[in-house]
């Protein structure tokens, strides 16, 4: 809370400060979750306070699972190891009550298509599946945060590779549809598209759209996403 916010608030007769420190209190979940998003308000006073969603401190990571196989490709079994327990240690932990009634789904799908019976290509579906899930979660952990003029630039960049300063305008024009956005400088703003793979520094110094870039926009399209006016 800024130093103008704190005085407003001490300006305050003793009990309306002091309700509105409870209603705070009271709704600070809400509050934290819609500050995850962006807003502005205007206390009494004229003082404006403002939130900007926590980007730099928000990076997508890799899903859970995905970490686990991961962990596991760290530790290769040795050799003569046996498989189920290579399996069940990966799948350690993985033991929700909804989780297995959709893998008894699962096996009955195999079954009933007949794919049971054919392994090597119930592992080729399987694995496609699995890919897709992993794709999902990434690209809804960026879309908690990536703001809306970071989404635009993408879509520019889908046209063709930019420049840095051209790059930059989208940022520019962000900070004039919300001023608190300049306490996140542009170098770091972009940062978080490199280290999503969402872009590419080329060797000519242009910026260039991934194909895991392209990816995001489409499932931005397909799951009727809205983005941030920022």
């Amino acid at each position: 809370m800024s130093g103008e916010v704190i005085a407003v608030l001490c300006a305050w007769p003793p009990w309306t400060a002091l309700l509105a420190g409870w209603a705070i209190w009271l709704y600070r979940k809400p509050i934290a979750a819609r500050i995850g998003q962006g807003w502005t308000f205007k206390l009494p006073g004229g003082v404006e306070a403002s939130a900007l969603p926590q980007q730099a401190e928000r990076q997508a990571e890799p899903a859970p699972i995905a970490q686990r196989l991961e962990a596991g490709a760290e530790r290769p079994a040795l050799p003569g190891a046996d498989p189920r327990q290579v399996a069940d240690r990966i799948l350690d932990g993985l033991i929700d009550g909804y989780l297995l009634e959709q893998e008894e789904r699962l096996k009955e799908e195999l079954n009933t298509s007949g794919l049971i019976q054919a392994p090597e290509q119930a592992v080729r579906v399987l694995v496609r599946y699995t890919a897709a899930s992993f794709v999902e979660q990434d690209f809804e952990r960026i879309f908690g945060v990536v703001y809306g003029s970071q989404v635009r630039l993408l879509r520019r960049l889908n046209e063709s590779e930019a420049t840095r300063d051209e790059a930059r305008q989208f940022y520019d024009a962000a900070v004039g549809v919300w001023p608190g956005l300049e306490q996140y400088p542009f170098e770091t703003y972009m940062n978080f598209l490199t280290t999503q793979r969402l872009v590419v520094v080329t060797a000519q110094s242009r910026i260039a759209i991934t194909m895991k870039g392209r990816a995001f926009l489409s499932f931005l399209v397909r799951q009727g996403k809205l983005e941030r006016p920022f």
